[in-house]
């Protein structure tokens, strides 16, 4: 879904933790995919916002997450992902979204620290709401 901000603070917010949450998501599915018997790729996208999805392919089972929706639950506070799976519709709709304010420090800059705890642990959840395939 396309992110819709209250106000312009909060756009700039998003301005200053969408790229270095892109980095830090992009990172940690790198080293989550590393022990994940899950074949990935990317294919660019258009819609909702141009970027790219992943697409994980394993014993015949495809989904797909598009790399935006894993960064709008670093930077969001009110953010849920969508479902993934095969053949799942784009999603064009707007969503009203709260900046997490807890990526920022007292002084109002980005904590790092934070920031890259949270892609973990986003990226984490994604990887293990996988379903489990392969011989028992």
């Amino acid at each position: 879904m396309k992110p819709e901000f209250a106000t312009v603070q909060a756009w700039e917010q998003a301005d200053c933790l969408m790229q270095p949450a892109l980095i830090r998501t992009i990172d940690h599915l790198r080293q989550g995919l590393e022990s994940c018997p899950w074949r990935s790729r990317y294919e660019e996208v258009q819609e909702p916002i141009p970027g790219h999805r992943l697409i994980l392919e394993n014993e015949g089972q495809t989904y797909g997450v598009n790399i935006w929706d894993l960064c709008f639950q670093v930077c969001f506070a009110n953010y849920q992902a969508q479902p993934f799976g095969d053949n799942l519709p784009e999603n064009n709709q707007a969503l009203a979204v709260e900046i997490d304010q807890d990526l920022f420090n007292d002084q109002g800059e980005v904590d790092w620290t934070k920031l890259d705890h949270k892609a973990r642990h986003c990226v984490e959840a994604f990887l293990a709401a996988l379903p489990t395939v392969g011989h028992s």
